[in-house]
Parts: structure tokens; sequence; C-alpha cells
């Protein structure tokens, strides 16, 4: 993760994610779950954000136009890596995943963000607004 320092701005380089999911029934399902958990992951850290007053999403005037869902190009897609780790034994059941994914990705996020500032975020999204404050 890239972050600079004059605008706030944060710049995903690459991630790789590891998915330990018991014996797999549907690959393809798999691998989509962990896609989708990382991007969610990705978007609270850092883009998703909804006003809980009057101004907020039950006004009726949000739509995709309001509310950042992370795009391909800021979520590093063709520079991520994807590893699903081998079933503990032969009789290790499949096990649920879902969006459990996204949890450590969120703390991977700010974490690497502190990393790269010296100063630590307390609350999600981490925007560039906030970076420049403390800077």
């Amino acid at each position: 993760m890239a972050v600079s320092t004059g605008t706030g701005k944060v710049q995903l380089l690459s991630h790789k994610t590891w998915l330990e999911c018991g014996t797999p029934i549907v690959p393809e399902l798999i691998s989509g779950q962990m896609q989708g958990g990382v991007v969610m992951g990705i978007g609270h850290a850092l883009y998703e954000d909804l006003p809980r007053d009057a101004t907020g999403p039950g006004n009726g005037q949000w739509g995709l136009s309001r509310y950042h869902v992370p795009r391909a190009s800021e979520v590093a897609v063709w520079k991520s890596e994807g590893h699903v780790l081998p079933p503990l034994s032969r009789t290790d059941p499949p096990k649920g995943m879902a969006e459990v994914v996204m949890i450590p990705v969120v703390a991977a996020c700010v974490h690497a963000i502190a990393a790269a500032t010296g100063k630590r975020f307390y609350a999600t999204p981490v925007t560039p607004e906030k970076i420049k404050e403390v800077m």
C-alpha cells in the first residue's frame, strides 16, 4: 500500500490472500467468495461510508453516484493472489466462509496505512481527508 502524505490518497499496490475452508465442494464459489471478501474489506476500510443522520441513505437520494463501491483499479485486481490451503485431513469437512473473509482485510488495510504514515486510525473508512488531517 502506498499513501501520499500530501493528498492523503491511498493506493493498494498488491495483495495476497490465504483461505482455509476444509474440503472444497465448488472451487469456483470459493474463489468468488475470496475475491468478494477482499473487495468488501478494502471498501469498508477505505471507501464505503453512509451518514447516520437525515442526509443518509434513508432519504431516498442515495445510489452508487453517492456511495463509493471500490472499482477494480482501486483493489489491485490485476496484482492479487488468492490461495486456498489444502484440507487439514482427508476427512476435513467443508467449512463456511462467506463474508468472514473480509474481517482481516479491514485490519490489514488500516494497519498498512498506520505503517505508512506513523498515525493510527480507529474508525473506518480511512479517507484521504482523515489522513491529511493528521499529517
